[in-house]
């Protein structure tokens, strides 16, 4: 993402800063950095803003005050790529005009670069639970995707085979859906003894997910297959329902489960061929 001097950054509530590392509680990851940027992070308290921080960092460091807010930016821009620390976004005006010169240059890139914002979403103990993690995951997603929400709902409204009520049923549907996806990636990590391996809800761009530290190549696969595969058999039911009944909106909602059978061409196929290569290549090695 691309910073601005207004933006205010936070830390994960399950981040501890210590002497020389910072030590991530969700992942049981340790990270090793100098004084400096535990001293950065130090003074990142949720309340002062970026300026704020790089008058501090300039004051106590004896620098420039441009050469501090480059070096906090550089760090928090990091930090915030790496899931490390959240931002909250302030000067939108500025955002905005440098969206549109990005699309007058046709700078795609840096289009995408100054759009994302990776959120970390720490999951509370009470709501580790296979059932109140699906809940919590629920409400997690309208909070964080209301316009998303109504962009979709305003397209299904704009059908004039669809009236309101059934827009709505569809836009639900749809989160429906994805929250069902990442509850069954939870559900099986918890069938394969690994629930501790549930780090926390991530956001980037517009997707949303629950990340989790590696296991086992057979029980990756399992993980990740599990994802796509349980929705995509919810909607080849909906789908034989809506042909019995036949009833037209049935289908249509199967269609929207169906499509998560798609993520095995992205994200959860790749988390697959990975696993399968490393499984592979560990069974190559055995035989010779």
């Amino acid at each position: 993402m691309i910073l601005f001097p207004t933006d205010i950054p936070y830390l994960p509530s399950k981040l501890l800063l210590k002497k020389n590392t910072i030590e991530d509680m969700a992942t049981e990851d340790e990270i090793s950095c100098n004084e400096t940027v535990i001293n950065m992070l130090k003074e990142v308290d949720g309340k002062r803003n970026i300026d704020a921080i790089s008058k501090k960092i300039s004051k106590t460091y004896d620098i420039p005050y441009n050469e501090a807010a480059n070096d906090v930016i550089t760090l928090f821009e990091n930090l915030n790529e790496n899931h490390l620390l959240n931002i909250i976004k302030k000067d939108y005006k500025n955002r905005f005009k440098m969206l549109f010169v990005f699309i007058y240059t046709l700078q795609l890139n840096r289009i995408f670069h100054l759009l994302n914002t990776r959120r970390r979403y720490d999951i509370p103990e009470k709501f580790r639970s296979p059932f109140f993690l699906y809940i919590y995951f629920i409400v997690k997603l309208l909070i964080i995707h209301p316009i998303l929400f109504l962009i979709m709902y305003t397209f299904f409204v704009s059908s004039p085979l669809i009236d309101y009520g059934k827009a709505l049923v569809f836009t639900l549907n749809i989160f429906l859906a994805i929250a069902t996806h990442e509850f069954f990636h939870a559900l099986a990590l918890y069938t394969v003894d690994e629930s501790r391996k549930l780090s926390f809800i991530g956001k980037d761009r517009f997707t949303i997910g629950i990340y989790r530290r590696q296991t086992s190549p057979l029980k990756s696969i399992f993980v990740s297959l599990a994802g796509p595969l349980f929705p995509f058999l919810i909607g080849l039911f909906l789908y034989r329902a809506g042909i019995i009944t036949g009833n037209q909106d049935i289908l249509y909602a199967s269609v929207i489960w169906v499509a998560n059978i798609l993520t095995l061409l992205s994200v959860d196929g790749k988390n697959i061929r990975v696993s399968l290569s490393t499984l592979i290549k560990g069974r190559s090695l055995k035989n010779d």
